[in-house]
């Protein structure tokens, strides 16, 4: 990829981020942050922009598949949480909440 398709893709994603994507979705609704599969494009995109990210585990699967991207969904998962630039603070208390609340997280057994 050249400097200036590089460029023009950055372009892309943020426009549409900003119009159609992260920050009106949370403008529209009046949202703190999403939530998002800790696996998904959102994701992804999210993080190409620079938008802060935290990821919290969110459960385990004892069996599971290879998907259509040949990832694994057996084992451990987790959920993201995204918000607009700045929002580190606030995605950290949700981020916490939630562990708090779920107990998802299984400490590693060590023998």
């Amino acid at each position: 990829m050249t400097e200036e398709d590089y460029q023009q893709k950055k372009q892309e994603y943020r426009a549409l981020a900003l119009e159609q994507g992260i920050d009106y979705v949370l403008e529209q609704y009046s949202l703190d942050a999403l939530l998002l599969p800790g696996d998904v494009d959102g994701m992804y995109i999210a993080a190409r922009l620079g938008y802060p990210l935290i990821t919290v585990p969110a459960g385990y699967v004892a069996q599971g598949i290879i998907d259509a991207d040949g990832d694994p969904t057996r084992g451990p998962f987790g959920v993201v949480f995204s918000g607009k630039a700045y929002s580190e603070p606030t995605l950290i208390s949700l981020a916490y909440g939630f562990e708090q609340a779920t107990h998802h997280r299984i400490p590693l057994q060590l023998e």
